[in-house]
């Protein structure tokens, strides 16, 4: 019995210390301490990790599209943070499409995101732009759309 009680006692602590992370990284990336999750990183941790944030599954790129923090999302990018990773079919455009930050939007954007892709219920991240009262980020993704379909329609006549 005492065996028992102590290794639900130890996972209890790792499960603890595994909350106490995410919301560290939380904290830093609200703060915007680079430094934080560059030391997080560089003690082996996966920049794509998941995590539970806001009651939400997603990645720390993913959180840092959501509050707009553009330091962080290139920070996290030059780490290899992938910007193609979707959790629960959202990936980091469609939650910097929800925060409308623009320098956000075009860094992911430049780094290969892609503004047609579709969530689980069929809307990509204009669409939620829109619905979140993002016009200029609407604006945005509606033009790289546009650009990217012209591109494919080009291809496709020749």
């Amino acid at each position: 019995m005492k065996n028992i009680f102590g290794c639900f006692l130890v996972l209890f602590a790792m499960g603890l210390n595994g909350l106490n992370a995410q919301q560290d990284l939380k904290l830093a990336v609200d703060k915007s301490d680079t430094r934080f999750v560059k030391d997080w990183l560089s003690k082996g941790h996966d920049v794509n990790s998941l995590l539970f944030l806001n009651e939400q599954k997603m990645t720390l790129l993913s959180y840092a599209a959501s509050v707009g923090n553009a330091e962080m999302v290139q920070m996290l990018l030059s780490k290899g943070a992938d910007v193609h990773l979707k959790v629960e079919f959202e990936d980091a455009l469609m939650f910097a499409a929800k925060s409308g930050n623009l320098e956000v939007l075009e860094t992911l954007l430049k780094a290969g995101a892609n503004p047609m892709n579709e969530n689980k219920i069929g809307k990509c991240a204009r669409d939620i732009a829109q619905d979140h009262k993002q016009t200029a980020a609407y604006n945005l993704l509606k033009l790289e759309t546009e650009k990217r379909l012209s591109l494919l329609r080009s291809k496709r006549s020749k």
